[in-house]
């Protein structure tokens, strides 16, 4: 009997690779509750999962009996581990909020014939040892123009270093493997930098400018494993600062990257890199770019969300793309440009007025949103308030946008459901306000 091998179509995991050599065990065995080696012996369905009843081959932790249960979804599609009646497992599991031992497909049990490391970790435990480990892989992300197919390339032979951050001596040494792997066994319990040295021409790449240093910690009386991976590139690199018209710091701006084809087109089918600039100076810093030519611009698709009313502008500064400074990423060039000098922002524009009942009457307490009409290019941004005693409303816009208005009424009430009603949209043109706005709530849709 099989339960769960539907194609996995929600899950955002699809199981643990079988038959692969130099899966680390470590963490999954020291955060689960219950593991063993175990067969599957009947699966049955209980309140709407699986449940899977196995007999004890050999209990190796958390396990007293000779059987136990597992609880599963019933399809991987929802997470579920596919098992199958007669199947022999190395298994893992925690318990739920209720109590039952449970395990998913996102999960570290596997068939016992693959579970070559699982059974050597457990080997190193049952010997005297601690089990403490730091590993990692070491790989390069290369793509050398915005026409080439990026790839994740495993680098062998790259220098890993851990050394205790506690003022201890402890220090070891070791090099990736042909496979980019490697691994620390047996580490005193302690938190340890971890470094590795990249041949010239290679940098590291990291998520965050702040993250300088990799750390990893052994816990004497916890999990004993850790892990650290590292990615570098010989690709290029832009940052650069966004500061106002008269040089000094500006409200925080997201920023576009767009590659160009040779006749300095945007690419098509190419959706520009986003990055925020930093909150405290406004620096940003597009970490990976390879070779070619890029527009950089603020709010390219002249969006009212998230500048928040600062117009369509292109770097240096610039409101046509026409007049915009190209910029050229050679091989591995990590560029700092001249700052990026925003425009002044829009004209600010208020809509007014009152939100009434199919009588007439002003309604309190009902929703107005302000929407962006252009929704296919600035998604689904809207501006909300709810209106006063009298039925009264005042939001802000900016010139140059097109937007709509629109109101409803209902919501709950002491836990019982109020019927929802709606006004039709009010359009507003491009520019100006408009102080006298009336919006009906007279419709269920």
């Amino acid at each position: 009997m099989l339960v769960g091998t539907q194609t996995a179509g929600a899950c955002t995991c699809s199981g643990r690779p079988q038959g692969v050599k130099g899966i680390q065990t470590c963490s999954a065995y020291w955060y689960s509750e219950a593991v063993f080696i175990g067969l599957a012996e009947k699966i049955t369905i209980e309140d709407g999962r699986m449940k899977v009843n196995f007999s004890i081959e050999k209990p190796i932790s958390g396990v007293a009996d000779k059987t136990i249960e597992i609880f599963t979804s019933t399809s991987t599609a929802s997470c579920g581990y596919p098992f199958k009646e007669g199947e022999r497992y190395f298994a893992y599991s925690r318990r739920g909020q209720d109590g039952r031992l449970r395990e998913g497909l996102c999960g570290p049990t596997t068939l016992l014939k693959n579970a070559e490391d699982d059974l050597e970790y457990v080997k190193e435990l049952e010997s005297g040892k601690s089990g403490s480990r730091i590993f990692g892989t070491v790989s390069e992300d290369k793509q050398r123009s915005y026409n080439d197919k990026r790839a994740f390339e495993k680098l062998a032979g790259i220098e890993v270093t851990i050394k205790s951050s506690t003022g201890k001596k402890y220090k070891s040494k070791t090099k990736t493997d042909e496979n980019g792997f490697y691994i620390f066994k047996e580490i005193p319990p302690d938190g340890y930098r971890v470094t590795a040295e990249f041949p010239e021409g290679l940098r590291e790449i990291v998520t965050r400018e702040d993250l300088i240093y990799h750390y990893a910690g052994v816990n004497k009386d916890g999990v004993r494993c850790d892990s650290e991976n590292f990615v570098a590139t010989r690709q290029g690199s832009i940052r650069g600062k966004v500061t106002g018209s008269d040089g000094q710091i500006s409200p925080q701006q997201k920023l576009s990257l767009f590659p160009l084809d040779e006749n300095g087109n945007v690419m098509p089918y190419r959706e520009g890199e986003e990055k925020w600039a930093d909150k405290v100076n406004n620096e940003f810093f597009f970490n990976v770019v390879p070779a070619g030519k890029y527009l950089l611009s603020i709010n390219p698709n002249n969006c009212p969300y998230p500048t928040d009313g600062f117009p369509t502008m292109y770097f240096p500064g610039v409101a046509s793309k026409s007049n915009s400074k190209i910029i050229t990423v050679n091989d591995g060039e990590n560029l700092r440009l001249e700052d990026f000098r925003i425009l002044p922002m829009l004209k600010e524009r208020w809509f007014s007025g009152v939100v009434l009942s199919a009588d007439k009457t002003p309604v309190a307490d009902a929703t107005v949103s302000l929407i962006d009409a252009d929704r296919s290019q600035c998604g689904n941004f809207h501006s909300e308030m709810t209106t006063d005693e009298s039925g009264r409303f005042r939001l802000k816009g900016y010139e140059s946008y097109r937007y709509q208005i629109r109101a409803y009424t209902g919501t709950k009430n002491q836990g019982r459901q109020i019927p929802r009603f709606y006004s039709k949209s009010f359009a507003i043109p491009l520019n100006g306000g408009n102080e006298t706005i009336e919006l009906i709530v007279d419709s269920t849709y």
